[in-house]
């Protein structure tokens, strides 16, 4: 059989949904922590991102996490990042 025979339905899923996978929301961070993403040019509504998947890059790697919550300007992932979504970073939910 071919290669699509070695991998399982649930890897195979996961891929897909990476292919398809389109950005609801993105931009470039003011600030932010290991479990904060802060950008003041956003005005989202309380908790509206709770539970999608955050994805911010830091020094070339992209680092995905699911929200556990969020302001109008912050979002707070629910485990950390490797490394400090900071100023300057990109990020899209």
């Amino acid at each position: 059989m071919g290669i699509l025979s070695d991998i399982s339905w649930d890897k195979l899923e996961e891929i897909l949904a990476r292919v398809t996978e389109v950005s609801l929301d993105s931009g470039i961070a003011d600030s932010g922590s290991t479990t904060v993403i802060r950008d003041s040019t956003k005005g989202w509504a309380t908790n509206m991102w709770t539970d999608a998947t955050a994805h911010c890059i830091v020094g070339g790697i992209e680092y995905v996490r699911r929200i556990a919550s969020n302001t109008a300007n912050a979002i707070t992932v629910d485990t950390a990042l490797g490394a400090a979504c900071a100023s300057g970073s990109e990020y899209a939910v």
